[in-house]
């Protein structure tokens, strides 16, 4: 602990005059603990349950004569690792910090996203590689600690960065009850496959002009009793935003024991805007044959 205030003080000392007894804790043995909530459980990869370890970032400011977040003094976390346990959320004591009363703290967390740049301690820019398919969460609070005030575990609420996307596929055929059709793949042929979140604004700039091919998977049998249409349940994540996505189905149709069509692709465009935290359901309509292909997207907005 002393080690801990020394360190501190020697911050402080840079940047005002500042009185040592606002720095004790011989009043305060509380180490400084985490807790966490994911929102939106069901519409992504990583839930409350499934989170098992989190990068923390924190920081301390000065208090100024109105009471409000000052003067950044220093930074006492920087991507140090926290996991769950049978005891819930911890970290290595060696990382140890303890609440100093007088003082405004910030605290961020970041989960499968790489931290490229640090504004005052705290993450300013997030990027992904989306051929790895990782869900970025990312989570801010603050607060600050006056002496006596009670060390509750510093809470994290974790917000998806990333959009994610699935395929369900209607036969809409007018005519017979025996027409089937087997998608053999659907891809988007120019998904984004680098791309930056600034956390300030709120926004991702995709940072690489190669795409990649995210593959949705196959649906087989698509029946014209499917009313509602037939999904695998494969969901990809992209990166939000607003653009011109290409998408690529191969299928096949059957009537009976016959193969109408074989091994056919058709491409399709559709611009779209993507929301982060939000789940799409790319819905696409096989009408007749020789009729065009009808395309939508379905928004299940994350409550």
């Amino acid at each position: 602990m002393k080690k801990f205030l020394l360190v501190v003080l020697a911050a402080v000392g840079l940047a005002s005059c500042v009185q040592t007894e606002e720095l004790s804790v011989a009043n305060n043995n509380e180490a400084i603990a985490f807790d966490t909530f994911v929102e939106n459980a069901t519409k992504a990869m990583h839930t409350t349950e499934s989170l098992q370890s989190f990068n923390v970032y924190g920081t301390i400011s000065q208090i100024d004569a109105n009471g409000a977040k000052g003067d950044y003094v220093t930074t006492i976390f920087n991507a140090v690792p926290v996991t769950k346990g049978t005891n819930g959320w911890s970290y290595s004591s060696e990382f140890t910090q303890y609440w100093i009363p007088g003082f405004y703290y910030d605290f961020a967390a970041v989960v499968d996203g790489k931290v490229e740049e640090c504004v005052n301690g705290l993450p300013a820019t997030i990027s992904t590689n989306m051929t790895e398919q990782k869900d970025v969460l990312y989570a801010f609070t603050d607060r600050d600690f006056t002496a006596g005030q009670s060390a509750d575990r510093v809470s994290f609420q974790f917000a998806h960065l990333l959009s994610k996307a699935k395929f369900t596929v209607k036969n809409a055929i007018s005519k017979g009850t025996g027409f089937v059709y087997n998608v053999e793949s659907i891809h988007i042929t120019n998904a984004d496959k680098n791309a930056e979140y600034d956390v300030e604004d709120g926004v991702w700039t995709v940072t690489s002009t190669v795409p990649y091919a995210a593959s949705f998977g196959a649906i087989d049998a698509i029946a014209q009793t499917d009313l509602q249409g037939k999904s695998n349940g494969n969901e990809i994540l992209l990166v939000p935003g607003t653009k011109e996505l290409a998408i690529a189905i191969e299928y096949s149709l059957k009537y009976g024991d016959a193969t109408l069509i074989s091994n056919d692709t058709k491409t399709l465009t559709a611009v779209l805007t993507l929301e982060k935290g939000n789940a799409y359901n790319f819905v696409v309509e096989f009408g007749n044959p020789g009729e065009d292909i009808k395309f939508d997207a379905v928004v299940d907005k994350c409550q």
